[in-house]
C-alpha cells in the first residue's frame, strides 16, 4: 500500500475542481427546495382544478397527484445521491491538500459525508411534498358541499 504524499500546493485545476465542488453542492441544495416548492405548486393546481373535473376525471386528478408526489420524491432522493458525489470528491481534496492541523483549524474533513448527512433537511422537504399530495387527496375524495359556506363580516 502506498502512503499518501504530504499536502501540497494546489493546481489551478485542483483549485478549481474544488470551487466546482462547493458550487454544485450548493446549487443541488438549492434545486432541493425549488424541486419542492413547484411539486407543491403542481399538486395544488390539481387540487384547485379537481372541481372542474367529471367523476372519471377525478380519479385520473388523484393519479396525478400521486405521480407528482411520487416523481418530486424520486428527485429529491437522486439529488441526494448526487450531493454524496460531490462529497467525496471534496473529502479527498482535503485529504490530499490540507494538513490535519489545517483541516483541524478550518472544520473541514478529509473522510466523506454519507448519503444521508443532512437526513433532517431530506425528511422535511419530503414530508411537505407526502402532506401536500395526502391533503390533496383527501379533500379531492370528500364530497363538495351543496352550497359553500360564506362568512359575512359586516364593518360599522
Amino acid at each position: 500500500m502506498t502512503r499518501p504524499s504530504p499536502p501540497g500546493p494546489m493546481t489551478p485545476q485542483i483549485a478549481q475542481a474544488y470551487a466546482d465542488t462547493m458550487s454544485n453542492l450548493a446549487f443541488i441544495k438549492q434545486q432541493q427546495w425549488t424541486v419542492t416548492n413547484y411539486v407543491v405548486l403542481l399538486i395544488a393546481a390539481l387540487f384547485a382544478l379537481h372541481g372542474r373535473a367529471s367523476p372519471g376525471g377525478l380519479w385520473i386528478m388523484g393519479g396525478l397527484v400521486l405521480l407528482t408526489g411520487g416523481y418530486g420524491l424520486y428527485l429529491l432522493m437522486k439529488m441526494q445521491a448526487g450531493l454524496l458525489k460531490f462529497r467525496r470528491r471534496m473529502a479527498a481534496i482535503n485529504a490530499r491538500f490540507f494538513t490535519p492541523e489545517e483541516r483541524e483549524w478550518l472544520a473541514i474533513s478529509d473522510k466523506p459525508k454519507s448519503m444521508f448527512h443532512d437526513v433532517g433537511f431530506l425528511v422535511g422537504l419530503s414530508a411537505v411534498i407526502v402532506m401536500a399530495a395526502g391533503l390533496a387527496l383527501w379533500a379531492m375524495s370528500v364530497p363538495a358541499p351543496s352550497k359553500a359556506p360564506f362568512i359575512e363580516l359586516r364593518i360599522g
